[in-house]
């Protein structure tokens, strides 16, 4: 694993951790009056991990579709990239 990869990983892993220590230091009624916040945040780490893992091993994919659908132009790891 690279520097890099391995830098990217201890990243998400440290944010990760802030981010549940601040979840942690809620009240039970501020937890679920932002549990929308929460999931978002879930969510928007998942979708980070997913497609990092994608790029990174792109090249293993063996469907010319599954590239397509994963490079097109609009499609969901060009969107990544935009943002």
């Amino acid at each position: 694993m690279t520097t890099e990869k391995k830098q990217l990983i201890q990243e998400l892993i440290e944010g990760q951790k802030d981010f549940l220590q601040e979840v942690n230091n809620l009240s039970e009624k501020d937890y679920w009056l932002e549990k929308g916040d929460y999931r978002e945040k879930q969510q928007e780490l998942a979708k980070r991990i997913h497609n990092t893992a994608h790029r990174e091993h792109l090249s293993e994919y063996q469907s010319k579709s599954v590239i397509a659908d994963i490079t097109a132009e609009g499609g969901w790891l060009a969107e990544d990239k935009e943002k």
